[in-house]
């Protein structure tokens, strides 16, 4: 219903019932007004009659008197007698009718002591007739003062007889005007009903028409609800049946990884493994494309270090552009603070979109990722983020701009080109930027690039130091940096036991399996594990049924139990993150999964899970080797001078776990096992927040760095 309509409906049913209300209190006036002249004419008349009476009357007295006189038989004196009678009744209804009136009022009373005076003098000529008999009589009638005085009667009562003739004619007049108004007023409330039954029944019909309509949303309301119910479960059912197998795949194809040396296997695993993240990450487009559709994707703010951010990034992309001979320019503004309240993961899937579409479609030059913060000067605890992803590609053509952020769209001149893509990037970040309340913008010049700008007007700077969540997919973990446990592992899936199992095979743990609920419920209570990997969905009883029943016994009340899932349900996630202590979303990497053991398992001693036993680490098998080695003591002495002051400055838990993920590096290219052991070390110092441990782990850099020159140059047995 438009909004005149809405408005005209109102006036309307106001203007009808005005209408009718005036029609209303015009017939009341119109049938008072009738009334009182009816009331008057009938008042008039009746004065009228009486007044006639009242003339009749004297006129029989007179006429009665003169025949006695005449005659002297008595019967002619019963006209006068009845007269005499009457006359007093007449005058009395005409006074009464005279109330209210003084002036008519004193006229009858005059009227009245005329006739008293004139019926007395009858009276006397009948005395006179019956003592002295009829010459007396007569010669009292013949004086003249009865006739003078019964001719005033005659027109005075004959005047008020004429005047109550004109009263009833003029209140008959008013009475007919009056009328013509009643029936104008009786027409007029008659179209005022006919024009209020009108209204009522266009009302009624809009009533119908508003109630099918609503009859209509309603159903339609429930059929939405229905197929996002059904949505969500395809959601769920697909996110369960494709990231279970991806789990799989990316999960051996690390594990197989680790155990080939030759180079051209390696390349086929790598392979494997970047084709698998590439379809994860469509996967996890569509999935979260479809999700911010149905309005079930939740952003969460949470302290984020911008700098560690930044540093991901870099680290993800920094071969890639090595390749392409692109330069990778990463740039945090010094105005940012260590700490900001926002959704990181969010964050680093736009990131990772914009930056990679950027490295994709520019074939020189570079692409620049720039943090930039603006505090509002009224309130410090909030500040204004702006992130700008500056290439120097083919850029966008201007009647492009406008649908780039469409699902499924890609810029012609990439699919011309070959570029692969499925169009879903772009459109994911447009609405996950959105719902993390920021702007997106583009601006782009064919030819000379694309600057993409990210806006988040209201950040809050958080008291919280941030956590690091991790570096690159293919770390290399060491998962016997923690005290030697016991892991109840409770999968349905007999893929997922497999790698789980191979991903603690040849460490100190000990791995118990259990392929449903009713399983891991009796491995908990016969193996009293250390930690519980329990996935989700399984038979016979769920992880939820599976953990209130371990719960249920006292001594599992603080057993930590990690939910294994691959549904994006976002109701289960959250009751999955509510109920149990951890959570691992399916497919997960070996990092990801060491995070998780570092939050419960406590750290082994030192000597045992950084594996400083240097001298069986140290053996160098080759010159080749013994080169690198040489090589790298070099790179870690200047990052002794320049870095490692800094780091035992700052204790920043991010910048720590960029530095590990560093030497990570470091130690895959020149396959030093200590470095690697060292950095493993580090890292899990880091992401179990610990800062005793960091300070200890940093405090050996130097031996670590003396020993592996030492070992590369031969000059004797090194140092732990």
């Amino acid at each position: 219903m438009t909004p005149t309509r809405l408005t005209y409906k109102p006036m309307l049913v106001v203007f009808t019932g005005v209408m009718a209300v005036l029609a209303i209190a015009l017939n009341a006036i119109t049938w008072s007004r009738v009334t009182m002249s009816i009331d008057a004419v009938i008042a008039a008349k009746k004065d009228q009659e009486l007044w006639e009476s009242l003339l009749i009357t004297i006129t029989d007295a007179e006429t009665g008197q003169r025949g006695y006189i005449i005659t002297g038989d008595v019967s002619y004196l019963e006209p006068f007698d009845r007269a005499n009678l009457r006359v007093g009744q007449d005058l009395t209804a005409l006074k009464e009718n005279a109330i209210g009136r003084p002036a008519e009022l004193a006229e009858v009373e005059a009227i009245e002591v005329s006739v008293v005076t004139r019926l007395d003098q009858i009276k006397m000529v009948r005395v006179v007739r019956e003592r002295e008999g009829l010459e007396a009589a007569r010669a009292m009638m013949l004086k003249g003062e009865g006739k003078r005085l019964m001719d005033q009667l005659h027109e005075a009562i004959l005047g008020q007889v004429e005047r109550r003739k004109r009263e009833s004619l003029a209140r008959a007049s008013e009475m007919a005007r009056d009328l013509r108004w009643g029936y104008a007023a009786a027409l007029g409330a008659g179209i005022v009903a006919l024009g209020s039954g009108l209204v009522a029944f266009l009302l009624l019909r809009d009533a119908l028409r508003h109630a099918k309509r609503e009859q209509r949303f309603a159903e339609e309301k429930r059929r939405a609800e229905s197929a996002d119910r059904e949505k969500s479960a395809f959601l769920a059912t697909m996110s369960h049946e494709i990231r279970t197998p991806m789990n799989a795949i990316l999960g051996f194809a690390e594990l197989l990884r680790d155990r080939l040396t030759h180079e051209q296997e390696l390349r086929y695993v790598d392979a494997i493994l970047a084709g698998g993240r590439s379809l994860l990450q469509l996967i996890n487009d569509i999935l979260d494309l479809s999700k911010v559709e149905a309005g079930m994707l939740q952003v969460q703010a949470e302290p984020t270090d911008l700098r560690s951010t930044a540093y991901f990034v870099q680290q993800l992309f920094q071969q890639l552009a090595a390749q392409r001979g692109i330069d990778l320019r990463i740039q945090v503004d010094d105005t940012i603070p260590r700490s900001l309240l926002i959704d990181q993961l969010r964050l680093r899937q736009v990131l990772i979109n914009l930056v990679g579409n950027a490295l994709k479609f520019t074939e020189a030059g570079h692409v620049a990722l720039r943090f930039e913060g603006d505090p509002r000067q009224s309130d410090l605890s909030r500040l204004r983020l702006r992130i700008a992803v500056e290439d120097t590609g083919r850029g966008i053509a201007p009647e492009q701009l406008e649908t780039i952020f469409q699902p499924f769209v890609q810029v012609t001149e990439g699919e011309k080109a070959g570029i692969p893509g499925t169009g879903l990037g772009l459109a994911i970040v447009n609405r996950l930027v959105r719902l993390m309340g920021g702007t997106i913008t583009v601006a782009s010049e064919p030819g000379r690039g694309t600057t993409f700008e990210l806006v988040f007007a209201e950040v809050e700077v958080s008291s919280r130091l941030a956590e690091s969540l991790g570096g690159a997919e293919d770390e290399v973990i060491d998962f016997d940096v923690f005290r030697a446990s016991t892991i109840l592992i409770a999968d349905d899936n007999p893929t997922n036991r497999e790698l789980l199992s191979g991903i603690f095979e040849g460490s100190h743990h000990r791995v118990v399996l259990a392929a449903d609920g009713e399983e891991a419920v009796a491995a908990a209570m016969r193996e009293e594990p250390d930690l519980v990997l329990m996935d989700v969905r399984m038979p016979k009883k769920d992880g939820f049924e599976a953990l209130a029943e371990i719960r249920s016994e006292a001594r599992f009340r603080l057993l930590p139990v990690v939910a294994v899932t691959a549904s994006s349900l976002g109701s289960e996630d959250d009751r999955a993150r509510r109920k149990f202590d951890g959570y691992l979303r399916k497919p997960f990497s070996r990092a990801q999964l060491f995070q998780q053991f570092a939050q419960f398992i406590p750290h082994a001693a030192k000597e045992d899970s950084v594996g400083w036993n240097l001298p069986e680490l140290l053996k160098i098998e080759s010159p080749e080797c013994a080169e690198a080695w040489r090589h790298l003591a070099g790179i870690l002495d200047e990052i002794e001078k320049e870095d490692l002051p800094d780091l035992a400055k700052s204790m920043s838990v991010s910048e720590i776990a960029g530095f590990a993920l560093r030497l990570r590096e470091l130690s895959r290219e020149t396959s030093c096992e200590p470095l690697a052991r060292y950095a493993a070390a580090l890292e899990s110092d880091a992401t179990s927040f610990s800062p005793g441990l960091m300070e200890q782990t940093l405090g050996r850099f130097p031996a670590l760095v003396e020993a592996i020159r030492a070992a590369a140059e031969g000059s004797g047995t090194p140092q732990s």
